[in-house]
């Protein structure tokens, strides 16, 4: 089974405590990515699945096996490096051979591997090249097909594509993700890449400190963030300190903003009188006469092609609306509304 538990997993290097109690689960042909800032932890979980490093404290456990304390060479893991991590010395040929000749695989299944990976990965015509005769995007598929070739149980990813220019990085996405599900392979991939999560991912956790915010799905994570951290760094959803005055309706709560009075529609109650909340930069409406209509100056206008980002100050921060077609231009006054759907209370602001 692909399946990898850890189980209150914590590291710390020397006096500082890098991840202080982690416990996640990735089901077997599951695809997860770990997402979140610099120094988040992200990279350090995935060196202890692989056994790069060494936990603390916790246990890891690989498709029912604990794996904690056994050497990588021994886990039925493959690890695609940032770096590629190629042999210089070595031809494409040799390098996507290296590790079958280290489990002393037989020469036929070698050579059945072998031309399989080629053929997936476009790399036939460059297997007697070395590696410095390749171009960033060539080298990125031999390392993906020196890890596809192993056919591990469980195959990690630590930001594979960012040495790779943006439309090359969005081909090669395509094709790990394609080979993950023809392979059926349980994937863990870091990335501080957003787009590149919510594209890939069945589930995205999202790391803050050491420590998991939220682990959903990406619509689950865009749509209905847990946390003021979430919202903002899925997609940079405007996020604002409200009071909560009251119920006007069923699950339509009245609340005190910098924008002034706004509704918004929930069925679970606010965790507190003062809570966070955010709406997405897409979903509001030019005009509109409903409970969230706002009427302001537009500060700034930027035209990011198939849409336009409006922004506007209050005396505390500055938001984002974002519009297909919008005809105002930086000075002129606006209008616009939000349905009270869209605005999603998030944790009390303490």
């Amino acid at each position: 089974m692909g399946t990898v538990e850890v189980n209150g997993l914590q590291m710390r290097f020397g006096d500082f405590l890098a991840l202080p109690d982690i416990s996640v689960s990735v089901d077997e042909g599951e695809f997860v990515t770990l997402l979140g800032p610099s120094g988040c932890g992200k990279t350090t979980l995935l060196k202890l699945i692989s056994g790069f490093l060494t936990p603390t404290a916790g246990s890891i456990y690989i498709g029912g096996t604990d794996v904690t304390n056994v050497p990588p060479e021994t886990r039925d893991t493959a690890m695609c490096f940032q770096s590629y991590a190629l042999f210089p010395h070595l031809t494409v040929r040799e390098n996507l051979e290296f590790g079958l000749k280290q489990k002393r695989v037989a020469a036929a299944e070698r050579s059945e591997r072998l031309e399989r990976v080629a053929e997936q990965l476009k790399l036939g015509i460059q297997m007697d090249k070395l590696p410095n005769q390749l171009s960033g995007g060539q080298q990125q598929r031999v390392a993906l097909g020196r890890a596809l070739i192993m056919r591990p149980t469980v195959i990690l990813f630590d930001e594979p594509l960012s040495n790779l220019d943006a439309k090359l990085r969005d081909t090669v996405r395509m094709e790990i993700r394609r080979i993950q599900k023809d392979y059926k392979l349980t994937a863990i991939y870091v990335t501080h890449d957003q787009s590149e999560a919510l594209a890939l991912s069945d589930r995205v956790m999202i790391m803050n400190g050491g420590r998991i915010e939220q682990i959903a799905s990406p619509e689950e994570l865009y749509w209905s963030p847990k946390t003021s951290f979430v919202a903002d760094f899925i997609g940079g959803a405007n996020v604002l300190d409200a009071e909560v005055i009251g119920e006007r309706e069923q699950n339509h709560w009245v609340l005190s903003t910098p924008l002034g009075e706004l509704v918004a529609a929930s069925k679970q109650k606010p965790q507190a009188k003062q809570i966070k909340i955010c709406w997405r930069p897409e979903m509001v409406e030019l005009g509109g006469n409903g409970p969230n209509r706002i009427e302001t100056d537009v500060a700034e206008r930027s035209f990011q092609g198939s849409f336009t980002d409006l922004f506007f100050n209050t005396s505390e921060q500055t938001f984002r609306v974002q519009l297909p077609e919008p005809t105002a231009k930086s000075g002129e006054t606006v209008a616009f509304s939000i349905r009270p759907q869209d605005i999603v209370m998030l944790e009390a602001n303490t």
